[in-house]
């Protein structure tokens, strides 16, 4: 069970810069932060999303979402 001030986090690393994919996932439906500043050092671009209440269902989308947020189909 997982409290509502619980949360588990995935880093989702990117090759190009966070914030045209966050625009991108907001268009869509999903609220996410561009994940530069939880980055160290120099890691790559890269997103911080919470999915610990996402179902399976909801988190296929949510990939398959960020994959078109990045020009992909």
């Amino acid at each position: 069970m997982v409290l509502p001030a619980d949360g588990l986090n995935l880093w989702v690393p990117l090759q190009q810069a966070s914030q045209p994919v966050v625009f991108g996932l907001a268009r869509r439906g999903w609220l996410a932060r561009v994940g530069d500043g939880f980055r160290v050092g120099d890691a790559p671009h890269g997103l911080r999303i919470t999915v610990s209440g996402l179902d399976e269902a909801e988190v296929q989308r949510l990939a398959y979402d960020i994959r078109l947020s990045q020009g992909g189909r």
